[in-house]
């Protein structure tokens, strides 16, 4: 099941609003029932378009007028001065190989479906301790486990920085500062999708200029809208695509290179 309490709106908004996905696999205390992703990020599926960065790396000043859909309903940017920069874990390159293919479809029905996760990791231990890594690894796989919480966090910008060294937390700055300015917003709490969007626009020639900037400009952009968004981010909160996103992560991690 996943931890829903980080995102509402995910397969509308155009933001990751948590640094991580969390999700919490049945033998931590998930019944497994509900497995649609609810916080990946969609801005890689239209160019940042709807978060103030289009196609080409423009950042727009639309949305900064009061006659705006998002400050019609007061869902407008909130202070981002106090955003702490975002810190990415190293982690383990791609390729480990050491997970068939069979293994790694096994994986989302046993631990993130109501299966028999403890089976699963007893028979596959190899390919198992690839894919659940503890946060207190040196490196870390696709998804890592917590000894102080049951919630596992698939390790979304260390796969990002797998595809374009230092991407992780060009991208991580920019959507955690976009996650303050208006998803974690209490002005923003019962936003529609429009106002969101008008709200990330504002934000990211306003307060979350600077980390807009530094991802627009650089080659992460096109990073994350092109070469990690099929492996990186899960395409919807669909059960189908949550399973698509655990399959291509453990594979992009732990199988063949």
């Amino acid at each position: 099941m996943i931890n829903r309490s980080c995102f509402a709106l995910f397969a509308a908004l155009s933001l990751t609003r948590c640094t991580l996905a969390n999700l919490t696999s049945p033998e931590d205390g998930g019944a497994g029932e509900d497995s649609g992703l609810s916080d990946g990020s969609n801005l890689h599926q239209d160019g940042g378009n709807d978060a103030g960065i289009d196609g080409g790396g423009t950042i727009s000043d639309a949305g900064n007028s009061t006659s705006d859909a998002g400050a019609a309903s007061g869902c407008t940017p909130a202070n981002t001065s106090a955003l702490a920069p975002v810190t990415v874990h190293q982690s383990m390159p791609f390729g480990a190989n050491v997970c068939s293919a069979v293994e790694i479809n096994l994986i989302y029905a046993a631990c993130f479906f109501g299966g028999d996760c403890a089976g699963w990791k007893s028979a596959h231990a190899s390919c198992a301790a690839c894919v659940f890594t503890s946060d207190t690894s040196a490196a870390w796989g696709p998804f890592v486990t917590h000894t102080s919480r049951a919630p596992l966090d698939a390790n979304e910008l260390g796969c990002i920085d797998n595809f374009g060294t230092g991407c992780g937390a060009v991208y991580g700055n920019y959507a955690s500062c976009q996650n303050m300015a208006c998803e974690n917003n209490t002005a923003c709490a019962h936003a529609v999708t429009a106002d969101l969007r008008q709200c990330h626009t504002a934000a990211a020639s306003g307060g979350c200029k600077s980390q807009a900037v530094a991802f627009a400009s650089s080659n992460c952009l096109d990073v994350v809208n092109n070469r990690a968004a099929n492996v990186c981010f899960p395409a919807s909160g669909r059960d189908a695509d949550t399973k698509a996103f655990v399959v291509a992560m453990a594979t992009a991690f732990c199988g063949p290179p």
